[in-house]
């Protein structure tokens, strides 16, 4: 019997080091392909767009480009916007994930902009309640919007071009690109006031 118990706790033991092995090289993956610094830069200009009204939280995804080819951070699906914290977040380079569990369901458009623009680092996808109304009837905003190039794409993603900075996808929400999460929303809170305009 203490035989048995002595090979339990062995494989036991084995097992927990494994375990925390494995969790270890997470963080130092993470690490080397985006520092901490600009992981909690990322969440904290995520969660201003639930503060903004720009998010409707669980619909919500945000990534951005990593410096190394090909790598993409973002947050998980199904996560509360306004509450992320470094374990909502996932690392994948194309369809394979490196840190996290689980893709956003709209994941292969982000990677399309990406692929498509290589001018592009970040990519937003909100649901900013006017303009949400407002392109929903096929609009376009009549006035321009000073020191943002906003142009609208309504049908394709391949029609987006190296011009277009907002893409609005019937049922899922508004695409906002930038060289930041911050410009990604910058643009998206610019189109939503104008649309605001536009409704009254």
């Amino acid at each position: 019997m203490d035989t048995l118990i002595k090979n339990y706790s062995r494989i036991t033991n084995n097992l927990v080091h494994r375990v925390n092995e494995t969790r270890g090289l997470g963080r130092r993956t993470r690490d080397s392909l985006i520092p901490k610094k600009e992981r909690l830069a990322f969440i904290e200009a995520v969660q201003l767009t639930t503060q903004q009204g720009l998010t409707a939280s669980l619909m919500s995804e945000a990534t951005i480009r990593l410096k190394i080819a090909g790598h993409i951070m973002g947050i998980k699906p199904n996560v509360w916007v306004s509450q992320i914290d470094e374990n909502d977040l996932f690392i994948a380079t194309g369809n394979r994930i490196i840190e996290g569990n689980k893709l956003p369901t709209h994941f292969h458009l982000h990677q399309q902009l990406y692929q498509y623009h290589s001018n592009i680092k970040a990519v937003l996808l909100s649901q900013p309640a006017a303009a949400m109304a407002f392109l929903a009837g096929g609009n376009v905003p009549a006035v321009k919007i000073q020191g943002l190039n906003i142009s609208i794409c309504f049908d394709s993603i391949m029609n987006f071009t190296a011009t277009t900075d907002a893409l609005f996808v019937e049922n899922i929400g508004l695409i906002t690109v930038g060289e930041s999460i911050q410009m990604a929303a910058a643009r998206a809170d610019a189109l939503n006031r104008i649309c605001e305009i536009e409704l009254q």
